[in-house]
């Protein structure tokens, strides 16, 4: 870790910081809405659809996403 902090900078390492508590901070979240240790990326299609208010727009897209991605048909 001291080398990459070296060959990146201070303000480099400023950048990864903030970047590291945005992070921190985007998984705290989810980790409310979903209660329990649990990321956007791996939440079932059913438990977004329940938790998450999204527009049309979004429902469709997430739709399509996860009909390609497991082949099979995502109930609407």
């Amino acid at each position: 870790m001291c080398a990459k902090v070296t060959s990146i900078g201070l303000k480099g390492m400023e950048g990864y910081r903030l970047n590291q508590r945005r992070v921190e901070a985007a998984r705290n979240l989810q980790y409310e809405r979903y209660g329990k240790e649990l990321c956007n990326s791996s939440v079932s299609y059913d438990v977004l659809q329940k938790t998450s208010l999204l527009t049309q727009e979004q429902q469709k897209i997430i739709h399509q996403h996860a009909t390609r991605k497991t082949g099979t048909t995502v109930p609407k």
